[in-house]
Parts: structure tokens; C-alpha cells; sequence
């Protein structure tokens, strides 16, 4: 499994996030559980070098439903493709596995700011 995020550079945008597991998928309870999402420059830079960190929102922790919001600051980054990932950690902070790695692409938009 890999993800693929595309998003032009400034712009919000709310994903949605199911967490399940298994075949047939069933969904995974993460009450007691907190989901990350980082993204860094490139595989090799250091935790110290992360660009974003955010924590995902569950709306139906049982049923491990939740969503990722992007905020303007958070996609006003270089124009150019990033690595991400979704670590999954307890409440208090140990960390259980990384779900998931992907992209994170931050594309060229003309102009950021409306003219006055």
C-alpha cells in the first residue's frame, strides 16, 4: 500500500482516513491511539528536518474513521514532491508501526495572493 497526496501549493483540503486491517478488512479501533502524519524533503533527512507534522482527527475512533486537515500553512511549501508517512503510536507515545508511506507533491500554482 502507498499513498499519493496532490495538492497545489496554499490550498486546504480535508482527507478522509479509515483505518482497517486484514482480508476481509475489518475496521481498527484506535481509542487509546493517536495517528501521525510527517512529511520530510526526502527519505534521508532527519526527524529534525521534518516539513509537517500532523495529527490525525478521529471522528469514530471505534470504527477507526478520522480525518487529515491541510491548512493553508501546512501546503505552503516549496513547489516540488515530498515523502510521507502515517505512524500510528499509543497515547502515550510509544510507538506501535508506520501504516503507511507515499508522496506528498506540492504543486506550482500562478499567483498566491488575490490582487487588491
Amino acid at each position: 500500500m502507498s499513498i499519493a497526496i496532490n495538492i497545489f501549493r496554499g490550498n486546504t483540503k480535508t482527507l478522509s482516513v479509515a483505518l482497517v486491517f486484514g482480508d476481509p478488512a475489518v475496521p481498527y479501533d484506535v481509542t487509546g491511539k493517536v495517528l501521525i502524519f510527517v512529511v520530510k524533503e526526502s527519505y534521508e533527512d532527519s526527524d529534525d528536518d521534518l516539513v509537517l507534522t500532523k495529527t490525525v482527527t478521529f471522528v469514530d475512533p471505534t470504527s477507526g474513521i478520522g480525518e487529515l486537515k491541510l491548512e493553508h500553512a501546512d501546503t505552503d511549501l516549496k513547489e516540488q514532491g515530498y515523502v510521507c508517512e502515517f505512524k500510528l503510536y499509543k497515547a502515550d507515545g510509544t510507538f506501535i508501526k508506520t501504516l503507511d508511506v507515499g508522496t506528498f507533491d506540492i504543486s506550482k500554482v500562478v499567483r498566491l495572493q488575490i490582487p487588491v
